[in-house]
């Protein structure tokens, strides 16, 4: 969130932990996947960590974009 608005560092982790917390389910099941697909990524002598991280990164974006709306906050100065 600090990269794509111009937020402060509070701000940014203010909205995450009220994000996990509006879709609690949803979290767990995502922190879920992580943990499965890196032990997957280990398991096949970290070759598989090449194609699952870089997953994860545009999955982990297209979640956050998709739960968190911003553009309606107020500019930072």
């Amino acid at each position: 969130m600090i990269a794509d608005q111009d937020v402060d560092m509070v701000t940014a982790c203010v909205s995450s932990i009220n994000a996990v917390l509006r879709n609690k389910a949803v979290m767990l099941l995502w922190a879920a996947i992580i943990v499965g697909l890196t032990i997957l990524g280990f398991a096949t002598a970290f070759l598989g960590l090449i194609v699952i991280m870089p997953w994860l990164a545009y999955s982990a974006w297209h979640s956050y974009r998709e739960t968190l709306d911003a553009s309606a906050w107020p500019e930072l100065r």
